[in-house]
């Protein structure tokens, strides 16, 4: 028994979305018996349990003795992240093939929304004290040569002392 290269060793899918965990195998003679199985949990091909259901066995059209298995996931919870293993077993021998599932956590919009108020917010200070700072003139530019930058702001520091 041979995996396809149709199958992905990952799947991800978003919180709350659909997934579809899929394994597309080759089996001569065809598959007796196929189940798939993650934590405690087992599922024949054909059945349903909860939020889960593994489709019937599918025969491949463009390969010959191939067969894919579905197991769906609906509305997918971050707790269904992990290792689904498809086990098969024919007259020949068993074999299992596992896919890895990713739930991916979308960012709240509430976040987004609280970034870009956070970042208007930041942005707004920065600006309100830097032409502060210019028109107290506690910065000094080209207006005036270093020389009297500095004695301006030791003659505000003395002012400051005496006051």
């Amino acid at each position: 028994m041979l995996e396809s290269s149709k199958t992905r060793a990952v799947v991800e899918a978003s919180k709350e979305e659909d997934a579809a965990v899929t394994v597309v195998f080759c089996a001569d003679p065809k598959p007796v018996e196929t189940y798939w199985s993650w934590g405690s949990y087992k599922l024949k091909t054909g059945s349903a349990l909860g939020r889960f259901v593994a489709e019937p066995l599918l025969s491949d059209e463009e390969l010959e003795d191939c067969y894919e298995s579905r197991l769906l996931i609906q509305k997918v919870e971050s707790d269904d992240s992990r290792k689904f293993t498809l086990f098969v077993e024919n007259e020949k021998g068993k074999t299992s093939y596992s896919v890895a599932l990713e739930v991916k956590e979308p960012l709240a919009m509430t976040l987004v929304i609280a970034i870009a108020v956070g970042g208007v917010v930041f942005l707004i200070v920065f600006l309100t004290l830097f032409v502060y700072l210019v028109r107290s003139e506690k910065m000094c530019f080209r207006r005036r040569t270093v020389m009297e930058c500095e004695d301006h702001i030791n003659m505000q520091g003395l002012a400051n002392i005496h006051k």
